[in-house]
């Protein structure tokens, strides 16, 4: 039996062209893109609990201590994945969703580690969202901030100093780090620092 895919997040990238849609656009795509996340994490559930590697189930029960051991799965898989490293110019799907928003500082890397990290994004924005109702998903426009470096792209408001949560972008960055250090759990202790920076008023009760 061949090693199993990780199922993709498949954009009309007709209809959803990010840097190109407007307003209204815009606010469909997130629409859209709110609409999947139950179905998607569903998908990173079953895909960690079908793999023949884990020797204890991952309880994803949206606390924030699950993300620890999330973040010692998803090390497992970016290390794998590197093992048998191959460039993504060879292995690019120009269908995955948001690979061209993932690569955005010349680090490359493999189809699979971009497809998971998607839902991984997903799941760690519900851990936020089922934690502290307060926050919502939202999204900024080239019209509301012409100068922002990544717009139409979802993320989380709702935290203290105006801060924006982006998850896809953040999950990136985590991989970055987890490249350098695997044993470090970044999603837990990202969760912690804006729980503690940017949700001081929920911190105090």
């Amino acid at each position: 039996m061949g090693k199993r895919e990780y199922p993709s997040f498949i954009i009309d990238k007709e209809r959803f062209k990010l840097r190109q849609l407007n307003e209204k656009e815009a606010y469909e795509f997130l629409k859209w893109y709110v609409d999947h996340m139950d179905e998607r994490i569903a998908i990173l559930k079953d895909f960690i609990d079908s793999d023949p590697e884990m020797k204890d189930k991952i309880n994803l029960d949206f606390s924030a201590e699950s993300l620890i051991p999330l973040n010692k799965w998803l090390a497992r898989q970016i290390i794998k994945e590197s093992k048998g490293f191959q460039w993504m110019k060879e292995r690019f799907n120009e269908k995955d969703w948001l690979v061209h928003q993932l690569i955005i500082n010349g680090n490359i890397f493999t189809n699979e580690i971009i497809k998971i990290s998607v839902d991984i994004a997903y799941y760690w924005a519900k851990v936020f969202l089922v934690n502290y109702p307060k926050l919502y998903w939202g999204i900024i426009t080239p019209k509301q901030l012409p100068e922002y470096a990544l717009p139409n792209m979802p993320g989380l408001f709702g935290f203290d100093d105006e801060e924006f949560f982006q998850p896809c972008h953040m999950t990136h960055i985590v991989i970055l780090k987890i490249l350098d250090n695997p044993n470090e759990c970044y999603l837990f202790d990202t969760y912690k620092y804006w729980k503690e920076n940017f949700l001081k008023e929920d911190v105090k009760k």
